[in-house]
């Protein structure tokens, strides 16, 4: 069916979270993080142009394919070559030229031309492939904002959870090659087209754009016996050793491609993890905890997920859960929020 609205104020959080859709993003972060643990990534799957400082523009300093990864299965291997099929129509849609203070307009047309028919070899289930095209397009940004954010990162989970649940994914490193490919494709996206981080906390968060790779970067390093000491990956050699393999230090190379001036002042939460945390363990579990608090439970980022088959707005019963009414022509009233940046007076 086609996902409907259902967080629409503050008051809808607690619904959200006895949901089944919280328990199936639940689940399905765990398969992903525990497919991810002590996983280097292959060769040659991550792109280093899309973290690596240039003088020229971030598309013609671009290869024109995503490099190829190891060997996947039938279905991962449809969902890399969707992703490879986008990254082609970026090649086909350049950025409008002239400046611009906020995201390039040539992002709606790339977004107006998204084809992902390919999905219906996934599913026989007209309801199912509904929901497949719909998480997946939400995961790409914003064609009205021209943004991207950690809610758009959360629709792509959705979208994996919805195979795996399907049995149409193995429950191995594959996954972490798929969400490598994908934060290939956005970061591209972010770069060309300037895509501005979506409810940006700026100091106060974790990072303007991801919060899932770095789980998965931090899952990456457990339970490995080769991993760098937590103090240290803030050091350009740390960084230039591992951030074609880890996820967590290649987020970290690409907030320093877009991001200048000191890193403790513009990244301070991730500068504080690297100076007072010495287990990669505990920093798996409290990114685990801040995702629930940052993403999971702020009302700026849930308002826009959506709610269907896959992911049912029912308890685990099966009885639908009470949902506020939309303000179609006003704004709803106050969501409330603990986060500092959204108290001050302005």
């Amino acid at each position: 069916m086609k996902p409907v609205k259902k967080i629409n104020d503050g008051g809808d959080l607690n619904a959200f979270k006895r949901s089944l859709a919280f328990k199936y993003i639940h689940a399905t972060i765990s398969v992903v993080v525990e497919a991810s643990k002590a996983i280097d990534l292959p060769p040659k799957t991550l792109n280093d142009t899309l973290i690596t400082k240039s003088n020229t523009s971030s598309t013609t300093n671009l290869p024109p394919k995503l490099q190829q990864p190891i060997d996947v299965s039938p279905n991962g291997q449809l969902v890399i070559d969707v992703i490879q099929d986008l990254w082609n129509l970026i090649d086909a849609t350049p950025p409008v030229e002239g400046p611009r203070r906020f995201g390039n307009y040539a992002y709606k047309t790339w977004y107006s031309n998204i084809d992902l028919s390919k999905l219906s070899r996934l599913s026989n289930d007209p309801e199912i492939l509904e929901e497949l095209q719909y998480y997946l397009s939400a995961s790409f940004g914003s064609p009205i904002r021209l943004d991207y954010g950690t809610g758009h990162e959360l629709s792509f989970i959705a979208f994996i959870g919805i195979l795996l649940r399907l049995n149409k994914l193995p429950q191995n490193q594959e996954l972490l090659v798929i969400f490598a490919k994908y934060f290939d494709l956005v970061r591209r996206l972010i770069i060309d087209y300037s895509l501005e981080p979506a409810g940006s906390h700026g100091v106060w968060g974790l990072d303007d754009h991801f919060h899932f790779i770095y789980i998965l970067g931090a899952a990456q390093f457990n339970d490995s016996t080769f991993y760098p000491p937590i103090s240290s990956c803030l050091q350009q050699g740390v960084i230039d050793e591992y951030k074609m393999k880890n996820l967590y230090i290649n987020g970290l190379a690409f907030i320093r491609r877009i991001k200048t001036g000191p890193f403790n002042e513009h990244s301070p939460i991730l500068y504080d993890i690297h100076k007072s945390v010495s287990l990669w363990k505990k920093v798996l579990s409290g990114l685990l905890k801040m995702y629930d608090v940052e993403v999971l439970g702020k009302f700026p980022v849930v308002q826009h997920f959506y709610f269907g088959k896959c992911y049912p707005w029912t308890d685990m019963n099966g009885n639908e859960l009470p949902s506020s009414p939309q303000f179609i022509d006003g704004a709803p009233p106050s969501i409330g929020t603990a986060a500092p940046w959204a108290q001050s007076k302005r």
